[in-house]
């Protein structure tokens, strides 16, 4: 008995002691502080701490004193190509990656600060609707009918390697899903077929049709087509059906 009052008072004790030395407060920001808009879509904290609120109108980075705003500059300029920025993220070589409403990404160098032409080719205007990132620090970008491309950080800058039927490294221009499979290789799944890069080189590995989604689960890859087959990746090389889900 005296031990359950003793445990009790503990309880009650601790629970009062934890209550003490919480102390919450919160400050709500808006345009009158410096933020580009009110309407913030997305917030992000960088490696160096620096807080990135996207919003409609820009892109604003505060340091916890003040507040920076970034929107579009002149044409002739590398800078933020869309005041509407869906979301940002920071890849592992401390570039902050921003999603646009409009189909497209520009990229910041962390370390500089400045926006960069992440193409090296000029090419940073484009439009790419998808981002992939694989686990040795490339970037993949897509979007419908224009294929995918390749970016990786090589001695200070980037480089971008194209992928499309021109070049006849694709079956179909039509990049449905791109992922990083067993072994790191990376596997570009299209509408007309699925094609294998590893080593600097491409594998055309099936012509199945319609490839809507891959996962990769416990070191095997999947994919789903739009007819509603499961194919099953075995060796890297041949896909077996799984089943049907329609």
């Amino acid at each position: 008995m005296k031990k359950n009052i003793f445990l009790a008072i503990l309880f009650f004790l601790g629970a009062h002691f934890t209550y003490a030395t919480i102390d919450i407060q919160s400050t709500f920001y808006t345009t009158n502080d410096g933020l580009g808009n009110n309407f913030v879509r997305h917030i992000y904290q960088d490696s160096k701490g620096f807080m990135w609120f996207s919003t409609i109108n820009g892109l604003t980075r505060y340091d916890g004193h003040s507040f920076v705003y970034f929107q579009p500059g002149k044409e002739s300029e590398i800078s933020l190509l869309d005041p509407h920025v869906r979301n940002v993220e920071e890849d592992k070589n401390q570039f902050l990656w921003i999603q646009l409403s409009p189909e497209s990404f520009s990229c910041y160098d962390l370390r500089k600060e400045q926006f960069i032409d992440y193409t090296g080719t000029g090419d940073y205007r484009k439009k790419f609707a998808n981002k992939y990132t694989m686990s040795n620090g490339d970037t993949w970008l897509s979007k419908s009918e224009q294929g995918c491309r390749r970016l990786t950080y090589i001695n200070g800058k980037y480089q971008s390697f194209v992928f499309d039927t021109k070049n006849k490294l694709l079956p179909s221009n039509n990049v449905t899903k791109i992922i990083e499979g067993p072994n790191h290789n990376v596997f570009i799944g299209t509408d007309n077929g699925l094609v294998k890069y590893a080593d600097g080189k491409t594998y055309a590995i099936s012509d199945v049709k319609n490839i809507y989604d891959m996962l990769l689960y416990h070191n095997t890859l999947f994919i789903l087509t739009r007819d509603g087959i499961i194919y099953q990746l075995k060796d890297n090389e041949t896909l077996l059906t799984d089943k049907k889900l329609i």
